[in-house]
């Protein structure tokens, strides 16, 4: 015997799972806290000279809260229409939408500069001048993806599908928000 345990490659994955059964709040929160962190942190080392932690720090702490509430979102919606048939990933596509859609975009464009220690006024600006574009933005990225995700991925890897896209969709979220 060489000595090499050619199973090593599979452990993490194996770790993972194990950790996704045993405490699956937990892991979803660690997941939505790495990908809104990286999200954050790539669109201000793209367009900032100095990277403001506070900036990184609150869209984490987002993203811990988030997972869970994703997992539990998409655990629910499965109660609510189960299956995969076209008509039951449509329902689950329109209450998705007009439901975690506009709470999505208040979080980020109200919610969100509160967090941030902004004034009331400056979030409710922000608020009338990002909610309606970044909701319908958000819809026309995440539609295409949630139908594969309903269609194709278990209940729950669903989060972890969705937050592993949403590095893609928080870097332009980011930008949208603090750029624009």
């Amino acid at each position: 015997s060489s000595g090499i345990n050619a199973e090593w490659p599979l452990r993490p994955g194996r770790t993972f799972q194990k950790l996704l059964d045993k405490r699956p709040l937990l892991t979803n929160s660690l997941i939505g806290g790495f990908f809104m962190f990286a999200g954050d942190l790539t669109q201000q080392l793209y367009f900032n000279s100095v990277i403001k932690w506070k900036e990184v720090a609150t869209f984490t702490s987002l993203g811990l809260i988030y997972g869970p509430i994703e997992a539990t979102w998409f655990r629910y919606l499965d109660i609510w229409f189960p299956g995969t048939a076209a008509l039951q990933i449509v329902k689950k596509l329109v209450v998705d939408e007009i439901t975690w859609g506009p709470f999505d975009a208040a979080v980020l464009f109200y919610a969100l500069p509160l967090f941030e220690t902004q004034s009331h006024e400056k979030a409710t600006s922000e608020f009338e001048q990002k909610f309606l574009t970044g909701w319908l933005g958000s819809a026309g990225f995440w539609l295409i993806f949630q139908a594969i995700n309903f269609k194709y991925i278990p209940n729950k890897y669903r989060a972890i599908y969705a937050m592993g896209l949403s590095f893609i969709y928080d870097t332009g979220i980011a930008v949208y928000k603090y750029q624009f």
